[in-house]
Formats: structure tokens, sequence, C-alpha cells
């Protein structure tokens, strides 16, 4: 989806803001996240991304309290880029869940490592790598996402290569 040039992305005056000190960081953070679930499809995600990925807005997260906060949100955007890709069978999309894995591992929240366990079952799922998949299922609490990745399981045995929205969507 294209954005006219000549009018300010939410995510330009976010980035002005957090880097004036107009917002707290945890604020930027929340609002970020806001953008991410403004829509069903997500098609935020790639302007959060660049947000999210600046220089100078980067280095405000480093060192700080919200760090983990940072690659939580950063991993989601990164995960739903992946997602928009894999529905529509195009893009890179295990990159983007790679680095949704990469970042959520930096999240040292009690609790996340579920989280961490999805994202490994869905990178394992599209490298069609079953027994990593199996893994990270039976590591994984009863819920929606622990479903996912038993329709992956299933997706893999029936067809023996990933079909992402078909299994995603059952």
């Amino acid at each position: 989806m294209e954005q006219k040039t000549n009018q300010e992305l939410p995510q330009d005056k976010l980035k002005n803001q957090v880097l004036s000190k107009e917002i707290l960081p945890e604020d930027f953070l929340e609002k970020v996240r806001d953008l991410d679930q403004s829509t069903p499809s997500r098609d935020q995600a790639f302007e959060n991304l660049k947000l999210l990925t600046d220089s100078n807005v980067r280095e405000i997260f480093e060192d700080s309290d919200e760090k983990a906060s940072y690659y939580a949100i950063l991993s989601l955007t990164q995960f739903h880029i992946g997602q928009i890709y894999a529905e529509s069978n195009s893009g890179d999309t295990l990159t983007y869940f790679e680095a949704a894995l990469t970042s959520a591992k930096e999240v040292d929240w009690e609790g996340y490592e579920q989280d961490v366990f999805y994202i490994e079952g869905t990178v394992a799922y599209l490298n069609s790598d079953i027994q990593k998949l199996k893994e990270m299922f039976l590591q994984m609490k009863e819920g929606r996402n622990k479903i996912i990745l038993g329709n992956f399981i299933q997706g893999l045995k029936e067809r023996g290569v990933p079909n992402y929205y078909s299994d995603y969507s059952k």
C-alpha cells in the first residue's frame, strides 16, 4: 500500500517525537504496537520496520530498561512481514521469520519462550524440518499458537512441503 509522499507518515511523527524526547520510549513502543494492530492485514509492518531499525531509534533502546520491549515489538513486526510474504507466496519469507526469531531471543521476559518456540517452529516448518517443528510443538503450552504448529505438522505430513496460508488458516 503506497502512502502519499507529501503526507507525513505516522511513523515519521513517532520518530520525531521519540528522538526529541517529546514522548517516552515506552510510549513510543506502545504507539508502534498500536499501528501494527490497526489493520488485520498488518500493512503498517513495513513502515514500522523502517522506523524500528533506524539507527537513531535503535540507539535509544540498546542500553535502556525498554530493550526487551523494543526487541519484542521488532520481532512481532518482522514476523508480520514474514506472514504477509508467506500468505502471498512472495518476498523473502524465511529471512523475516529468521530475523523475528533472532529478535525474540533478545527478550528475557518470563513466559516469552513460548513466543520463541512458536517462531522457531514456524521457521522449521518453512524449512520442511518436521523433527524440529515437532520439538517446538511439544514445548508449547496449549493455545492458538500450538494449534497452528500442529496444523503445520499435519500439512508437512500430507504434502511434504509447506503451504503457509493453507496450514495457518485451518
